[in-house]
């Protein structure tokens, strides 16, 4: 399943194939997402992870997220303005059910580091 997350830090590799799997309308649009995000968050500067988790309203196995983290060195006061202005421009429209998306500040390899207990 490389091609649909090319582009994306897998965190938790199984479990997004398992979720790509089950929601295949997703594949096209992650495919696209890293293209709308661009002009708000300039790559190399930006790193993309991808990662299965539960929403706090939605605490059922059947009700797991695909999370998109925008792992960014913006100041924390652009970053969120981006992500407003990303939002406006494309996301609210395009929103897919099942995805969510956020920045995070931590570095990507710190995020990889946690989630091996390396």
């Amino acid at each position: 399943m490389s091609e649909p997350t090319q582009g994306y830090i897998m965190l938790d590799p199984d479990q997004v194939e398992v979720f790509l799997l089950a929601h295949p309308g997703l594949v096209d649009f992650l495919q696209e997402l890293p293209t709308q995000l661009a002009p708000y968050f300039p790559f190399p500067g930006t790193q993309l992870s991808l990662q299965g988790q539960y929403a706090a309203e939605r605490l059922q196995p059947q009700d797991r997220l695909l999370f998109v983290g925008v792992h960014t060195t913006l100041p924390p006061d652009e970053a969120y303005r981006k992500l407003e202005e990303f939002d406006q421009a494309w996301w609210l429209e395009h929103e897919p059910e099942w995805l969510e998306i956020d920045v995070d500040f931590t570095r990507i390899e710190e995020v990889l580091r946690d989630s091996t207990g390396l």
